[in-house]
């Protein structure tokens, strides 16, 4: 079984026609058996695909950086010269279709940024869960597309800047301790993403840490990791939506905390059984537009919401 590929040898000159988009199947055989350490990887061979030279890194415990049962995926450019691409990412299911998909639009230059990083790219259960179809006899299929893009505008330089000093405790100036771990952050770009929280911590550093106790850890790098640029991945939402809310209202992450909101919206059912705790969740949390969505809920339902009030009522009298 093969696919059909065009091979390069050297380096083209700047007339020749570079393909605008090229998609490439990477296969991870016996992925189950693969590197048995966290931060260990399987490297692909080294492929050409729009004018770039390209390895994809499998971490299949996940890298340094990953949460814990997480599978990472990083594709490292090998070109000598800087070059601004958009990436996407799927895994290729048993029943062939495209899922687990993340995007991204990067440049890379030799001497500065070299990878693109999904450090949680997908949860390590789900991929060997045999009812999900991830792997397709035991190998994991990844497709890389992989398209020419503009270089960098200004504002996506600087957060490629950002993220590259996220949580580097070299450059750091302050540091969080947090339930026991200690996180790294930066005063100016906390002072510049999410000023009431820098004003919070203005008179911490990183010798005096400043204690955190009612927030994990992992969650803390989640919200530090939206300061510095980068965006939360749906399957962070799906799990932390609700604690990444009260998290960020407590600490003054404001434009966080009306996307968590939408999210905790999103993935909120309500029911009769749970309109009023969610009414006085919102309220007490100020999230005007949650409290103002449980209020319709609770107009449209108000027979059944009283009929169970009713129900409790009669309970505690017995």
């Amino acid at each position: 079984m093969s696919t059909a590929k065009e091979i390069h040898y050297g380096t083209p000159s700047s007339d020749f026609p570079v393909p605008i988009e090229e998609s490439v199947t990477v296969y991870f055989h016996n992925f189950a058996n693969l590197s048995s350490a966290k931060g260990k990887c399987v490297r692909s061979p080294i492929f050409t695909a729009v004018g770039g030279n390209w390895e994809v890194m499998l971490y299949p415990r996940g890298a340094n950086k990953a949460k814990t049962g997480m599978v990472s995926v990083y594709l490292k450019s090998k070109s000598p010269a800087a070059i601004s691409r958009k990436f996407s990412i799927a895994v290729k299911a048993r029943d062939g279709q495209a899922l687990q998909k993340i995007s991204k639009t990067l440049s890379f230059h030799p001497n500065h940024n070299l990878f693109m990083r999904f450090h949680d790219y997908a949860k390590r259960g789900d991929v060997l869960d045999e009812s999900k179809g991830l792997l397709n006899n035991g190998t994991l299929t990844l497709i890389i597309r992989i398209t020419s893009a503009p270089a960098l505008k200004p504002r996506q330089y600087f957060e490629n800047v950002l993220w590259k000093l996220f949580l580097d405790e070299e450059s750091a100036d302050i540091a969080f301790q947090v339930k026991g771990d200690i996180i790294y952050a930066h005063k100016l770009i906390l002072k510049a993403q999410v000023p009431e929280f820098a004003e919070l911590v203005e008179m911490f550093s990183k010798e005096t840490h400043m204690s955190i106790e009612d927030v994990d850890p992992h969650v803390f790098k989640i919200m530090l990791k939206h300061v510095y640029g980068q965006s939360i991945l749906v399957h962070e939402w799906e799990e932390h939506s609700r604690t990444i809310l009260v998290a960020s209202g407590k600490y003054g992450f404001t434009d966080l905390k009306l996307e968590a909101e939408a999210w905790y919206m999103k993935n909120l059912k309500l029911t009769a059984d749970n309109a009023i705790d969610e009414l006085l969740y919102a309220d007490g949390i100020h999230c005007i537009l949650l409290k103002k969505t449980v209020i319709e809920f609770i107009m449209k339902n108000g027979d059944a919401i009283m009929r169970l009030l009713t129900q409790d009522y009669k309970k505690l009298l017995n």
